[in-house]
């Protein structure tokens, strides 16, 4: 499996900012990185 690209603080934090409302495509532009990263994240992080 590919090593994520976002440590365990980071993955946190945008998850912590997704769950107080801030919309995907928000954090995407912010974090430079793809939809998909962030609804990853949220699957490995939230199963």
């Amino acid at each position: 499996m590919q090593r994520s690209k976002f440590s365990e603080e980071q993955g946190v934090a945008i998850l912590r900012e997704q769950e107080a409302g801030a919309k995907t495509a928000d954090l995407c532009r912010r974090q430079g990185v793809f939809r998909h990263a962030i609804l990853a994240l949220t699957h490995f992080w939230c199963s």
